[in-house]
Protein backbone atom coordinates (compact mmCIF):
# COMPACT_ATOMS: atom_id res chain seq x y z
CA UNK A 1 0.00 0.00 0.00
CA UNK A 2 2.93 1.92 0.46
CA UNK A 3 3.95 2.01 -3.30
CA UNK A 4 -0.06 2.63 -4.21
CA UNK A 5 0.32 5.86 -2.08
CA UNK A 6 3.29 7.20 -3.14
CA UNK A 7 2.34 6.91 -6.67
CA UNK A 8 -1.04 8.73 -5.96
CA UNK A 9 -0.75 11.01 -3.42
CA UNK A 10 1.31 13.38 -5.72
CA UNK A 11 -1.10 12.99 -8.51
CA UNK A 12 -3.98 14.27 -5.75
CA UNK A 13 -1.64 16.92 -4.91
CA UNK A 14 -1.06 17.71 -8.64
CA UNK A 15 -4.67 17.71 -9.43
CA UNK A 16 -5.70 20.04 -6.66
CA UNK A 17 -3.09 22.56 -7.67
CA UNK A 18 -4.40 23.04 -10.62
CA UNK A 19 -7.83 23.13 -9.66
CA UNK A 20 -9.19 19.74 -10.97
CA UNK A 21 -11.55 18.66 -8.17
CA UNK A 22 -13.13 16.11 -10.19
CA UNK A 23 -10.02 14.38 -10.94
CA UNK A 24 -8.63 14.74 -7.37
CA UNK A 25 -12.05 13.27 -5.82
CA UNK A 26 -11.72 10.35 -7.94
CA UNK A 27 -7.94 9.60 -7.46
CA UNK A 28 -8.94 9.86 -3.44
CA UNK A 29 -11.58 7.90 -3.79
CA UNK A 30 -9.55 5.19 -5.75
CA UNK A 31 -7.10 4.95 -2.72
CA UNK A 32 -9.70 4.31 -0.32
CA UNK A 33 -11.02 1.63 -2.46
CA UNK A 34 -7.09 0.22 -2.39
CA UNK A 35 -6.87 0.44 1.15
CA UNK A 36 -10.12 -1.38 2.38
CA UNK A 37 -9.26 -4.06 -0.45
CA UNK A 38 -5.56 -4.37 0.90
CA UNK A 39 -7.04 -4.66 4.47
CA UNK A 40 -9.58 -7.06 3.53
CA UNK A 41 -7.00 -9.44 1.93
CA UNK A 42 -4.65 -8.97 4.43
CA UNK A 43 -7.12 -10.16 7.25
CA UNK A 44 -8.02 -12.93 5.05
CA UNK A 45 -4.39 -14.35 4.96
CA UNK A 46 -4.46 -13.63 8.81
CA UNK A 47 -7.38 -15.27 9.62
CA UNK A 48 -6.30 -18.36 7.55
CA UNK A 49 -2.95 -19.24 8.91
CA UNK A 50 -4.65 -18.89 12.14
CA UNK A 51 -2.97 -15.61 13.41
Amino acid sequence: MKTTRSIVEPRIALARATGNSDEADRLVSLLDIARRDSEAYIAANRRRLGQ
